[in-house]
């Protein structure tokens, strides 16, 4: 048992899949974690849901789990951080704190015929048109964003706006102004604070499609185009400050809660991607590609995301970001089709043959994002010949998803400042050594990953965290020292590249046909 003395820093990571907790001594080592499963509904097609007081009763389970594990009290806990997967909302009663729905998760689809009826209204081209006169006439890159601004389902705007139109109790309350909307942060705090808190950070409401990082504000813009009601969004804080005190009723003993960080930009602050020019890859659930522009956002005509990485005090630091979906569902679709016995084992597999036997796969599950950013793409395999073995398939998977990043790699590098010589990895996929000496070779970068396969999404809301409340100093977080494997460049990959790459557009737009 620890110390009276002795204290410690707890983070929570709701992710997709799973909501993890971790306990970090004053040297930054894991003392004692836990985690449990995210159970995801899926009441019609296309529709993914969570239950709102199950995953409340879930975070709760799991920070005591990961207390106990590390053989502490809740009296030895100095803060606690959050981090939480992006553009998961719900709506409530502000009056009651009554929900009206379950939350829509970032990857529901029930709004995709929405979406399909504003890219093609008169407003949204007008809104195009106006964007390209006034970058001509101001030169000012955030108007570049409205040349090229589409709505897409990942939007949390886009989902909301479902609601509004979908929901009469949402419409009632919001004519009311008693209609509140919330990330899952937002929601947490609003439960621990016993309804006297409804607010976010700067990541988090960047991430929801309905922000101005230009601003730092609810885009005004947006909440027109929509009809949003202007109090129906949260106060934006600080990313790392003391938000409240969690009651001694919740635990059985009192601490604050000092961070609360949208899950990418977790994972990039743990990396120490504090630099202009610093490129983080997350490779799990899906794949996401951070660059730190510093303390400018970045106007994409690629799709790019302009996002607030983090806002401590004084200090605001943006991130572009690019994305490809469904990484693990590809990942996991290979073992089903039994081109490998395991995902474990699947970098052997890759391994065993010198090449993918000229078999191209193409991840589109989800569509295909930057820089073509079509949801109407579909997955291919093109290629296939009586000499195929599954070891070439589970060679061209893996490749497909070092490829993807190889292209968004070189879209980040030819819209913003990129560090070409060192890439953090962290997410399940950074695991598999075969994609990692891929990505190695395809960037021409040293690929660089946390030996104990840390959770950096944890990792980066503790250390924001314990900032906050001086129990780390930022000299603390870069010399912790975790060993890390690197992977370098070893031979050039480009011409299976560039074949791969040919192959891409034979996957676009499928679904009109």
């Amino acid at each position: 048992m620890a110390a009276a003395a002795e204290k410690f820093v707890v983070s929570v990571d709701v992710g997709t899949t799973n909501i993890k907790a971790c306990v970090y001594d004053k040297v930054g080592t894991i003392r004692g974690e836990a985690r449990e499963e995210v159970s995801i509904e899926c009441p019609r097609p296309q529709w993914a849901e969570m239950d709102e007081e199950r995953l409340w009763e879930a975070f709760q389970s799991v920070t005591k789990k990961a207390v106990l594990n590390a053989s502490i009290g809740f009296e030895n806990v100095a803060c606690l951080g959050i981090a939480t997967q992006r553009g998961t909302f719900i709506t409530w009663n502000k009056q009651t704190g009554k929900p009206l729905h379950k939350f829509i998760c970032w990857h529901d689809l029930r709004c995709a015929e929405l979406c399909k009826r504003w890219n093609s209204k008169l407003s949204l081209k007008a809104l195009h048109a106006g964007g390209s006169f006034m970058h001509f006439f101001t030169k000012s890159n955030r108007f570049m964003a409205a040349k090229v601004l589409h709505f897409y389902p990942r939007m949390a705007i886009s989902r909301l706006a479902w609601v509004l139109e979908n929901i009469d109790e949402a419409k009632e309350l919001a004519a009311e102004e008693n209609l509140l909307f919330g990330t899952i942060d937002t929601w947490l705090l609003w439960k621990i604070s016993a309804g006297r808190l409804h607010v976010t950070d700067y990541s988090n409401a960047s991430s929801t499609g309905m922000y101005d990082p230009w601003k730092l504000e609810w885009s005004k813009l947006i909440f027109s185009l929509f009809k949003i009601p202007d109090g129906i969004a949260p106060k934006v804080e600080d990313t790392s400050q003391e938000f409240c005190v969690c009651p001694e009723s919740l635990f059985g003993a009192s601490f604050p809660i000092s961070a609360i960080v949208a899950d990418q930009q977790s994972s990039f602050f743990g990396n120490c991607c504090w630099a202009r020019g610093d490129v983080k890859i997350t490779s799990g659930t899906g794949t996401f590609i951070d660059v730190n522009t510093s303390t400018k956002p970045h106007a994409s005509m690629t799709g790019m995301l302009p996002l607030v990485g983090w806002k401590i005090k004084s200090e605001v630091v943006f991130v572009a970001e690019g994305q490809a979906s469904a990484t693990g569902k590809t990942v996991e679709w290979g073992r089903e089709c039994g081109f490998y016995p395991t995902v474990e084992e699947s970098s052997q597999v890759a391994k065993s043959v010198e090449d993918a036997g000229g078999v191209c796969f193409i991840p589109g599950f989800s569509g295909i994002l930057v820089p073509f950013n079509d949801p109407k793409a579909c997955c291919g395999i093109l290629g296939i010949t009586p000499q195929t073995k599954p070891s070439h398939l589970a060679r061209a998977l893996l490749e497909s998803i070092a490829f993807r990043i190889k292209q968004i790699f070189d879209t980040a590098n030819t819209e913003t400042v990129v560090k070409k010589t060192k890439i953090k990895i962290d997410g399940g996929i950074s695991t598999n050594d075969f994609v990692m000496q891929l990505v190695a070779d395809l960037t021409g970068c040293t690929v660089e990953r946390q030996s104990d396969h840390r959770d950096m999404t944890c990792f980066g809301a503790a250390m924001l965290a314990g900032l906050a409340v001086g129990f780390w100093s930022r000299d603390d977080l870069e010399n912790f020292g975790q060993a890390k494997d690197t992977f370098t460049p070893q031979r050039s990959q480009e011409a299976a590249y560039e074949r791969w790459a040919k192959v891409v557009p034979r996957c676009l737009e499928w679904y009109a046909v």
